[in-house]
C-alpha cells in the first residue's frame, strides 16, 4: 500500500508494472487476513469442545459377553463387575424437558433440554439393548435410557422422574428397589412455578402387569386443542407453532384438529409418504394427536365430545364459499353439495366442506 501511495503520489508516470505489484500486494493482504480469520476460527471451535468435554466421562460401551466359562484368575476381577438389573418398557413414555427457567432454547434433544440425562448415543442398534442395559448397570446414578428413531439412546439419572407420555419413544426403566425413594406424588415446575400431582405406574393396569419394584412417577397425561382460523398456510403454521410451545411447556398432548376449511390442510400425515411435514422428528419434541385418532384412544367421551363438537360452532354460511371462487373451486362447490345431497351414506362428508387431501385423491 505504501508503495503504491508513493508511486501515485510522485511525478513518474504509474506503468503497468506498477499495477501489477499493486494488485500482487494486495492479494497477499488479503491471504494474511484469510489466514488469521482460519486461525481465529479454529481456536474458537477448539475452545468450545474444551467446554462441552465432561469432567466424568461416560463409560463406553462394553464388548459383546463371552461365552466361555471364566477361568479362575479372573475370578477376582468378575468379583468387581457391576451388578446386573432386569428392565422393563414403557411405551410412549419420555423424561421431562428441563424446568430451569434459564433454558429457554428447545432446539435438539440433548443433556441440557431434557432432564436427567448423563449420556447420550445419536443413533440406535435395536440389537445392542442387552448392551445399553451393561451401559446403565455400570453407572450406579443411571435409572433407565430412552430411545427415540430421530434422537437416539439417551441414559438418564432419577431427575428424569417424572415421566411424560410422548409418542414414539421408549423408556427402559432399571427394575430396582433402590429406587424407591424416587418415587414422588407431586412435582414442582419451576419454569411455571406450579406443584403439579403426579400419578404412579402402578395405577396402569399396562405397567402395573410389568411387576415394578417400585412405582415410577409419571406426570398425568392432559390435552389442549385449538380451532384453525381462515388464513393461509403462514397464518396456520403459527397457529400450530404457538400451540406447541404451550403443549411443551405445559406437558400436554396437542390435538391437532380436523380440517373443516380447504386453508386448513397443512399436508401433515403421519404417513411419512404422505406428509410434508417430519411428523416423527416433531414427536422427539412435543406428543400430539390428530383429532381422527380419538377414536382408538381410551379418552373420556367428555373430551370426545368436546373435540368433535369443537368444529360446530364454524359458521359455514359465512365461511364456506366465500374465498373468490375460481371456475375450478366452483366444481369442487357443485361436487360436495352433490355428495352432500346424496342418500348414501357411505359418501357422506364430514366436517364439511372437506378439503382433506386424500379424499381429493380419491375423488
Amino acid at each position: 500500500q505504501v508503495f503504491c501511495l508513493n508511486r501515485t503520489m510522485s511525478a513518474k508516470p504509474f506503468s503497468l508494472r506498477h499495477l501489477a505489484y499493486c494488485i500482487i500486494a494486495l492479494q497477499l493482504l488479503c491471504i494474511s487476513f484469510f489466514v488469521y480469520y482460519i486461525n481465529t476460527m479454529h481456536l474458537d471451535d477448539m475452545h468450545d469442545r474444551s467446554i462441552s468435554i465432561s469432567v466424568k466421562s461416560p463409560p463406553q460401551l462394553p464388548q459383546e459377553p463371552q461365552t466361555h466359562p471364566p477361568s479362575s484368575s479372573s475370578s477376582s476381577s468378575s468379583s468387581s463387575s457391576p451388578q446386573t438389573y432386569p428392565y422393563a418398557t414403557l411405551s410412549n413414555f419420555r423424561a421431562h424437558f428441563n424446568d430451569d427457567p434459564n433454558v429457554v432454547e428447545f432446539g435438539s434433544i440433548n443433556e441440557v433440554t431434557l432432564s436427567g440425562v448423563v449420556l447420550k448415543i445419536s443413533s440406535i442398534d435395536d440389537n445392542a439393548l442387552t448392551r445399553y442395559q451393561a451401559v446403565c448397570d455400570a453407572m450406579p446414578e443411571c435409572i433407565g435410557f430412552s430411545t427415540h428413531p430421530s434422537v437416539g439412546v439417551l441414559f438418564h439419572n432419577h431427575t428424569a422422574f417424572p415421566l411424560q407420555y410422548m409418542r414414539n419413544w421408549q423408556f427402559h426403566v432399571k427394575n430396582a428397589a433402590a429406587h424407591r425413594r424416587y418415587e414422588m406424588h407431586e412435582w414442582y415446575d419451576r419454569r411455571l412455578s406450579y406443584r403439579m400431582p403426579l400419578t404412579s405406574s402402578a395405577l396402569i393396569p399396562s405397567m402395573a402387569a410389568l411387576n415394578l419394584l417400585y412405582a415410577v412417577p409419571l406426570i398425568p397425561r392432559k390435552f389442549m386443542s385449538f380451532e384453525w382460523n381462515v388464513g393461509r398456510v403462514n397464518n396456520q403454521l403459527f397457529s400450530v407453532e404457538a400451540m406447541l410451545q404451550y403443549a411443551v411447556l405445559y406437558a400436554r398432548t396437542l390435538i391437532i384438529p380436523f380440517a373443516s376449511h380447504r386453508n386448513h390442510d397443512l399436508g401433515m400425515f403421519l404417513n411419512d409418504s404422505l406428509s410434508l411435514w417430519d411428523m416423527l422428528y416433531l414427536s422427539a419434541f412435543c406428543d400430539f394427536l390428530f383429532e381422527y385418532e380419538l377414536v382408538s384412544q381410551s379418552l373420556p367421551s367428555a373430551l370426545h365430545d368436546y373435540v368433535v363438537d369443537n368444529n360446530n360452532d364454524i359458521d359455514y354460511a359465512q365461511k364456506r364459499f366465500d374465498i373468490s371462487l375460481s371456475a375450478q373451486d366452483l366444481q369442487w362447490k357443485k361436487y360436495f353439495e352433490s355428495v352432500r345431497a346424496a342418500d348414501d351414506d357411505s359418501n357422506t362428508i364430514e366436517n364439511e366442506p372437506n378439503w382433506n387431501l386424500l379424499e381429493l385423491l380419491e375423488f
